[in-house]
């Protein structure tokens, strides 16, 4: 699953406020269930990895709303 345009003005405001560099990087959510990573781009570093929009921290999904 890789999201390479972002329709949502959301996540272009997310993406605007990311780091400026690095973030080409695939996201590196995990799922078991299917044992793979998410792979979208671009990210955002965090504690937990490198993650989309989709996969970011709630704390700061919910701080930007």
């Amino acid at each position: 699953m890789t999201e390479q345009a972002d329709p949502r003005p959301e996540v272009a405001e997310w993406i605007a406020n990311a780091m400026p560099s690095g973030t080409d990087a695939p996201c590196g959510h995990y799922t078991a269930a299917t044992r793979t990573t998410c792979g979208a781009i671009p990210t955002r570093m965090y504690i937990q990895g490198r993650r989309c929009y989709d996969h970011a921290p709630n704390a700061f999904r919910k701080a930007a709303s």
